[in-house]
């Protein structure tokens, strides 16, 4: 298969969703009808290039090259080679020159397409029949300026700079992109026909998308928290860190704490936890039974029976000195519990406005400021 032959294959089998792109995605594939020359920069009506918008890892950055011949701040690429076999190794070639990292992964489905007029190397006026690519940078790459760019740089991608042409809808189509692909992955191991040992739940894709815990082997997924939600565990940390972190305690919101890791294993997220400063030092990924002092879950719809009657027995039953729990359903309410002789004893019973506490340190707090 040669160069054309592959970009004529490639952009048949692409479907965009916006009617923008279909429109010339057709002009694309007439194009390179039209022409057989149409991926040479010889040909001077116009050619197809190949660009990659290159992600980091975690999707909080993306790369971009200050371009020399249109002084603005663009994604990565340029003209096809002869050498090039497809579209998508001529992106990635592109890239890894432009960038000087090794490893990029490129998604061989094009992203986006765009037609611009630009006198390029060939020294005329012509055309750029640009095909995009989305492109992933591995875990700390460190990108290295080339020749061929005046600068070289990594941008948050809630903060680009200012007359970038088309690169903010680029990098939200890549990362829209890498949502889906990360749900599509996720789904693919939901719910699978055994039960999970703890390997297998750490080796999940992450997906921000849902609340996932492990009972006894079993994935169980819950909806994201919804914003009143998040404001009250924030607030409530606030409240418990101006009180607390003198005394070398911490809290922690929504993460995991491992109540048993032998199969069958149990992971729990609770709303929030308590720790120690010193152990935070260590920045663990997560949390055992032992390393916790104090958990917090916010009763969510269709959680009450959960947090109230499960969860109570197996924090008492692993040891958790501490349990309270938040109902927000009308006025806040607190009702928090301490391990006495391995069996939860109830200190504060649906409290409300200023309650106060002396366990695990003390601390008064203003349930009513909790919720708007």
């Amino acid at each position: 298969m040669t160069l054309h032959s592959d970009a004529e294959s490639t952009l048949a089998a692409w479907q965009p969703e916006a009617m923008d792109q279909e429109s010339l995605r057709q002009a694309f594939l007439g194009f390179l009808s039209a022409r057989a020359d149409a991926c040479l920069r010889a040909c001077e009506p116009g050619h197809l290039t190949a660009s990659a918008v290159v992600l980091d890892a975690e999707a909080e950055r993306v790369l971009l090259t200050l371009h020399p011949r249109v002084r603005r701040w663009l994604q990565l690429g340029g003209h096809c080679e002869p050498t090039d076999p497809t579209l998508v190794a001529a992106a990635l070639r592109e890239a890894t020159e432009e960038s000087g990292i090794d490893g990029l992964a490129i998604d061989p489905v094009p992203l986006h397409v765009d037609v611009h007029p630009i006198t390029c190397s060939l020294g005329v006026p012509t055309r750029h029949f640009d095909v995009r690519f989305a492109v992933t940078a591995p875990v700390g790459a460190k990108a290295v300026r080339s020749a061929e760019s005046t600068d070289l740089r990594w941008w948050p991608v809630d903060a680009l700079p200012s007359d970038v042409d088309t690169v903010p809808e680029l990098v939200g189509l890549a990362l829209s992109r890498r949502r889906q692909e990360r749900r599509a992955a996720m789904s693919a191991t939901l719910w699978p026909d055994d039960l999970l040992t703890f390997d297998e739940w750490l080796a999940l894709p992450e997906d921000t998308s849902r609340r996932f815990e492990l009972v006894e082997g079993i994935l169980q997924t819950t909806p994201r928290l919804l914003p009143l939600h998040q404001l009250v565990i924030k607030r409530l940390s606030r409240q418990l860190g101006s009180a607390w972190e003198p005394s070398g305690l911490e809290t922690c919101p929504d993460v995991d704490v491992v109540l048993v890791e032998q199969f069958p294993p149990i992971v729990r997220a609770p709303d929030l936890v308590v720790t120690s400063t010193a152990l935070l030092d260590g920045a663990p990924k997560r949390f055992s039974a032992q390393d916790v002092m104090l958990v917090v879950e916010v009763i969510s719809p269709g959680s009450a029976r959960t947090d109230r009657i499960t969860k109570l027995a197996e924090y008492a039953e692993f040891g958790i000195p501490h349990y309270w729990i938040v109902d927000i359903a009308r006025r806040a309410t607190l009702d928090a519990y301490e391990l006495v002789a391995g069996s939860y004893r109830q200190n504060v019973t649906a409290g409300t406005g200023q309650v106060s506490v002396t366990s695990p340190a003390p601390v008064t707090l203003d349930l009513d400021s909790l919720v708007p």
